[in-house]
């Protein structure tokens, strides 16, 4: 039961950081595109 509570943990960190790095390599801009 450990090791399955471990290496789920581990591959939800994973995905969490797999996730950010996405976003943050398509270039989603942080601050709102200002209105023209």
């Amino acid at each position: 039961m450990q090791a399955f509570l471990l290496r789920y943990s581990f591959q939800a960190v994973a995905y969490a950081l797999w996730h950010e790095r996405n976003v943050r390599r398509v270039g989603e801009p942080s601050l709102p595109a200002r209105p023209v």
